[in-house]
């Protein structure tokens, strides 16, 4: 091969090489937060049991059994030799179902209302978990005093206190995620309630606009920088502006933000796919049998979380006339897509 050819092709690898700030900065949010903003509120909250059950408890179970699995195939010598610590922190980065593939492939799909709204749910809310239990994980190793991150990853002392340091760190920071998220959706919809700039001049349109657009970054700028989880915070932002914000706006900014977040959605979707084939590049041959069985784990892991989250749902009172059937258990479970968000 020529030596400029080789030049040429090291130098487009390089520039398309996966930019993990950039997507977590720049694609992720308004897909995020489009996702919140066009949900039917009444058929969310119809099936909040079962995407609390999925993306909560589920999420949770599905992280910890992926851990246990990759820890004991490289006890048996089938993969990569993890530790306990190291194995569950990859348990909980690859437990995130990519909302980014499964809005692109359900967005259109011929299936009921409920079982898109179960899904649509329970990606999104399962991407923010299994990132905010990620972090809480990593805060907790990082908090161990004089021992280095890499001597507590590669060893399995005091993991059960990590365990439960690292589940009250995510049940408080997804709390004040949400309630971050929520402050400032309603503060949206309370100013564009009593403030129409639409009504007192011409261009007034383009100013409310522009104002709507401000309000997911604002969210999402203002949790990170109090070290929550943004994702948390930008879509419990757009779940409470398209149910109050979006009636209070005239018009052309509602058709005119509705456009611009389908617009920013849709760029966002592809540049994510087009740097995910990118990463091609950096694919090594040696791990392939280490990504096999992570995908056995991953199978076994989200069966963990739908068939007894199912059982249990079936159970309940709430359940007795909508019942989830097989059929869509077997859906769920398949449903588990991964993307960007467990490889950024």
């Amino acid at each position: 091969m020529p030596e400029n050819m080789r030049y040429t092709i090291k130098a487009f690898a390089q520039c398309m090489r996966f930019d993990t700030k950039f997507f977590f900065l720049v694609l992720l949010p308004p897909l995020i937060f489009e996702a919140g903003y066009t949900l039917h509120p009444t058929t969310f909250f119809q099936n909040a049991d079962a995407i609390s059950m999925f993306a909560f408890v589920g999420s949770l179970t599905s992280a910890i059994s992926t851990g246990v699995l990759m820890y004991v195939a490289g006890l048996l010598g089938w993969s990569y030799e993890f530790s306990l610590k190291s194995a569950m922190l990859f348990g909980a980065l690859i437990s995130s179902t990519d909302p980014v593939t499964t809005l692109s492939i359900f967005s259109e799909s011929p299936i009921s209302p409920d079982v898109h709204a179960m899904i649509l749910g329970e990606s999104i809310l399962n991407d923010a978990v299994t990132i905010v239990y990620f972090e809480s994980l990593l805060l907790g190793i990082g908090n161990a005093g004089d021992v280095t991150a890499l001597e507590m990853l590669q060893t399995d002392d005091a993991f059960t206190p990590l365990i439960l340091q690292a589940i009250g760190t995510f049940m408080l920071a997804f709390g004040q995620a949400t309630a971050v998220g929520v402050g400032i959706g309603c503060f949206s919809a309370l100013l564009h309630k009593h403030v129409s700039t639409t009504s007192y001049f011409e261009e007034g349109w383009a100013v409310d606009s522009t104002l709507v657009l401000l309000f997911p970054y604002l969210s999402y700028s203002l949790a990170e920088s109090f070290e929550l989880s943004g994702i948390v915070s930008v879509l419990f932002t757009g779940i409470i502006m398209g149910r109050y914000t979006r009636p209070n706006l005239a018009r052309a900014p509602r058709m005119v933000t509705m456009c611009i977040f389908k617009i920013f959605s849709f760029l966002s979707e592809t540049f994510v796919f087009v740097y995910m084939g990118s990463a091609m590049y950096s694919f090594r041959v040696e791990h392939v049998v280490t990504a096999i069985v992570g995908l056995v784990a991953c199978y076994v892991g989200r069966a963990v979380n739908i068939f007894p989250g199912s059982l249990l749902l079936n159970m309940s009172s709430a359940r007795k006339k909508s019942p989830i059937t097989p059929n869509t258990q077997y859906l769920l479970w398949f449903c588990g897509l991964r993307g960007a968000v467990a490889f950024a």
